[in-house]
């Protein structure tokens, strides 16, 4: 799982079990999902339903790489109006929160699952703590723009996070009742 030159779980595992666990659920209760891995040459797979699709779903999601340092996405995908669409990122940088920030924007249902695992600071020199400090600073800013903007985030960590997805899927769609 993870790369072999870190130990523990990293962002990215923490990603594919989240997305599968989110499409698992959908598709369990009747809903259609579709997969898009934001990076240029991401994996894609459109809406569908059902197990042959949960197949592909687990199959392409497994697959998923992590980005090669260049986080721009070609085109963001169209989604259809009614959906709930959930943003896996680290949120370290701020393209997949402008990302969401836009949909929300327009209407759209956004729940941000951050996906950052508690970091190993046991090795780090001083300076590389005071680093990540500060990089943890302006993912806190990220993460409160977020909630500002309306959208709903949600730790993968958190040890309820199957209540606070929940939760946080009812608050979207009692906000897009609301809206119509």
């Amino acid at each position: 799982m993870g790369d072999p030159d870190t130990s523990g779980v990293t962002s990215l595992d923490l990603a594919r079990e989240a997305a599968l666990s989110i499409a698992t659920v959908a598709v369990g209760v009747g809903d259609r999902v579709a997969y898009h891995a934001l990076t240029p040459g991401g994996r894609n797979l459109p809406s569908g339903g059902g197990s042959r699709h949960l197949a592909r779903l687990r199959d392409v999601i497994g697959a998923t790489d992590a980005a090669d340092g260049d986080s721009r996405y070609l085109r963001a995908p169209i989604v259809p109006p009614g959906s709930i669409i959930f943003v896996l990122s680290t949120f370290v940088e701020g393209v997949a929160a402008r990302l969401a920030t836009r949909w929300r924007a327009s209407g759209h249902a956004v729940v941000a699952v951050d996906v950052l695992p508690d970091p190993d600071t046991a090795r780090l020199s001083r300076e590389q703590r005071i680093a990540l400090r500060t990089l943890l600073a302006e993912r806190s800013d990220i993460l409160l723009d977020l909630r500002h903007a309306g959208v709903e985030v949600v730790s993968w960590a958190d040890p309820d996070v199957d209540i606070a997805m929940r939760l946080a899927a009812l608050r979207q769609q009692r906000a897009r009742a609301v809206r119509r």
